[in-house]
């Protein structure tokens, strides 16, 4: 009797909970470093990403004082580091989309938060005249037109992530010419690129959580050129 309560088939050794614990986390953690998970950081990326977006849209569309800029600015540098380290986390998973992320972070959070501080003590001290934001305003040019060679490597995407990536960088170059020519309405045409791709990226961020969950939402059509062997 006891050897045969020792004896166990496969099917009930693949039943057992402390494999059934581990089948879990394969799920939700497909990527594994070294001895411990690492779940997707994107659903919390792109919530960081959207609110960088939205705050240099609220911030252009309403004129901030010095004390709400200066808030401004740490609040980038916050997300900032936070990004950076998701961004991190997507290079060690070797997810190739965490190059991308880590652009984002450095260009939003740390070079928009800093400049933002900046902007922030140079009107605080009266010094307004002589602040200019041209290093940023290189940096968003650069960053656009960078991370624009790079939209052929969503043609597989559903169509409204390659909007949110083709509007992010239309985004950034339209604010970096209009910052170095000085033309404000090039500016805001620039912010509202930015507004429509933190919706978007709100949305993916929602998809990529459920999908986390084993769960699919509605992904929208496909890009006219999308491979039709994919489809």
């Amino acid at each position: 009797m006891n050897q045969e309560k020792m004896k166990s088939s496969p099917s009930d050794m693949s039943t057992s909970p402390s494999v059934m614990q581990e089948q879990k986390m394969e799920m939700f953690a497909p990527a594994r470093i070294g001895d411990s998970y690492c779940v997707s950081p994107d659903p919390a990326l792109q919530f960081v990403f959207a609110m960088f977006a939205l705050m240099t849209w609220l911030g252009t569309i309403v004129p901030l004082q010095p004390d709400a800029m200066f808030v401004t600015g740490f609040l980038q540098l916050s997300l900032g580091i936070a990004a950076f380290t998701g961004s991190r986390m997507n290079l060690r998973r070797q997810d190739p989309h965490g190059n991308i992320n880590l652009i984002l972070s450095v260009i939003l959070g740390f070079a928009g938060g800093l400049t933002q501080i900046a902007k922030a003590y140079v009107m605080m001290n009266g010094l307004e005249t002589t602040f200019h934001s041209w290093m940023l305003s290189t940096i968003l040019l650069v960053g656009g037109l960078y991370m624009l060679c790079f939209l052929p490597l969503l043609k597989e995407a559903p169509a409204y992530v390659f909007c949110e990536h083709a509007c992010v960088c239309t985004g950034f170059i339209c604010m970096g010419i209009a910052d170095i020519l000085s033309v404000a309405l090039l500016k805001h045409i620039g912010v509202w690129f930015l507004f429509v791709f933190a919706i978007l990226a709100l949305y993916q961020g929602v998809s990529e959580m459920y999908a986390l969950h084993g769960k699919k939402i509605w992904q929208g059509p496909k890009m006219p050129f999308h491979s039709a062997k994919n489809r």
